[in-house]
């Protein structure tokens, strides 16, 4: 299991301020959306993505971060995915905005981890 977590207000802000599309945020390490954090309202790419007939098979084999129709994808927030590679308390700098992929396991405490500063 992993935990994804908002770190900064102006972040939460953004997000809660989402009125149209299909937003995810930028994951640097893999120059692609991040697929963990994503703000999705009613939009015509949500629909038409759930629309049809139910096909298991559809997007097999397929990473959701290339197949999932994302309106935008936000760059302007600090933040990637850390799980595979490397310990959170390592990466983590005062101005993250967010982490994802971070293992739950993991003693999270305030002072190390503050959150929505």
């Amino acid at each position: 299991m992993s935990m994804e977590t908002l770190l900064s207000c102006r972040h939460h802000l953004y997000l809660e301020s989402l009125r149209s599309g299909w937003t995810a945020l930028w994951c640097p390490r893999y120059q692609s959306p991040a697929t963990e954090i994503s703000v999705i309202t009613r939009c015509k790419a949500f629909e038409d993505f759930f629309a049809g007939d139910c096909d298991p098979f559809k997007y097999n084999g397929l990473h959701e971060e290339i197949t999932v129709p994302f309106s935008h994808c936000e760059k302007l927030f600090v933040g990637d995915r850390y799980s595979e590679f490397e310990h959170a308390a390592r990466v983590y700098k005062p101005e993250m905005d967010y982490y994802t992929q971070v293992p739950d396991d993991l003693d999270f405490y305030e002072t190390v981890f503050p959150r929505l500063r």
